[in-house]
């Protein structure tokens, strides 16, 4: 058995060795009631204390992944079903965007069948992806299903392609090899935003807040953005402008406040998403530009919340209702009738919804 131990990572030497027995179970090299290696020979093998690799060991019998037969060592277990539970990330618990999209998952599981557990970021983000990456390993190690929502970066998106491999998987908003990926038709969103900005509102010059262009989901609506702007002829830098946002009400209102030019004419802005919209009509009204009449402006997402209840937006509807039903119905067929481990994409489809702005 090939166990290494790397004394630089921060994941103590216990979880590494129990990580890499785990993997070795899950790959099939280690089978149902094979003996496995005594605690000092892997020990020795790791380079690490007998107590170090005993620790493993406890861990992988408190999880029955293994269990022991007096006076011969440890022996790997029947591999157990997966579990009725689900593991729902999601950045934060407090924004619509995310409720609409679990009011969908609640209403897929009316009959209670699976249990969905909730785990969103609160203010610490170094704290969250520790945080993250441990609930991740545990719902691979008790078998759980995850819904990740929105796209990771870094440690916290390799773990999820590690864990998607193992366990049913349905991303939202992002793609991910061997895993369901639940996104919108974005390219043809970012098409219908440009054409209706065009030829519904006659605008001869468009700002497009595009969000964290690094994201899957910013990425292609400005691919369908380009698309249109090619058949309207629209030149990048000249009539259609681009410009770096967050995704939230502070970064569009700075970005309208330093760069919307009152002087100019039949300007539309197109915004990330509808809190990106409201942050934008913060600066019009400093500016003492009329939003519908002197600016067209659109929103994404169609987030009908305290806040925009009380704006008329035009923007583009995600159906994030469906989205949410969508995620636990694939898993609970998943459940039922087997997890392949094979990527797929789920599209649905997003409308323009026309309002007074």
């Amino acid at each position: 058995m090939d166990i290494f131990v790397d004394r630089n990572s921060s994941v103590p030497p216990y979880l590494q060795i129990k990580g890499r027995i785990l993997d070795l179970i899950e790959s099939g090299v280690l089978r149902e009631n094979q003996g496995i290696e005594s605690v000092r020979t892997i020990a020795q093998i790791a380079g690490v204390s007998p107590a170090t690799a005993q620790k493993a060991f406890y861990e992988l019998k408190q999880q029955r992944l293994i269990y022991p037969k007096a006076g011969s060592g440890y022996f790997v277990a029947k591999k157990s079903q997966l579990s009725n539970n689900i593991f729902v990330f999601l950045p934060s618990s407090r924004l619509t965007f995310f409720t609409y999209i679990l009011d969908g998952m609640f209403e897929a599981n009316q009959s209670n069948d699976l249990n969905i557990q909730i785990y969103s970021l609160d203010t610490n983000k170094h704290a969250w992806d520790e945080k993250t990456i441990d609930l991740l390993r545990v719902a691979r190690n008790e078998r759980c299903s995850v819904i990740f929502i929105e796209e990771p970066s870094g440690d916290v998106r390799r773990e999820c392609l590690n864990i998607a491999k193992k366990v049913p998987f349905v991303t939202i908003e992002w793609v991910l090899d061997h895993s369901i990926s639940i996104v919108n038709d974005y390219r043809n969103a970012g098409f219908k935003m440009i054409d209706y900005c065009v030829n519904r509102r006659g605008a001869e010059s468009i700002m497009v807040l595009k969000g964290r262009e690094r994201q899957y989901n910013a990425r292609e609506r400005i691919i369908g953005m380009q698309m249109a702007a090619q058949k309207y002829k629209l030149v990048e830098g000249e009539n259609l402008f681009f410009y770096d946002t967050d995704f939230d009400a502070i970064t569009a209102y700075e970005t309208i406040k330093a760069h919307y030019d009152v002087s100019e004419k039949k300007k539309a802005v197109i915004c990330a998403n509808d809190y990106e919209a409201m942050g934008a009509i913060g600066a019009f009204l400093e500016k003492q530009v009329l939003v519908g009449k002197d600016v067209a402006l659109i929103g994404f997402g169609n987030m009908i919340d305290t806040v925009t209840s009380y704006v008329p937006l035009t923007t583009m509807d995600q159906q994030l209702r469906l989205i949410g039903i969508k995620a636990v119905s694939l898993i609970m067929d998943l459940l039922k009738n087997g997890y392949d481990k094979e990527s797929r994409i789920v599209t649905i489809p997003t409308r323009l919804v026309e309002r007074k702005t």
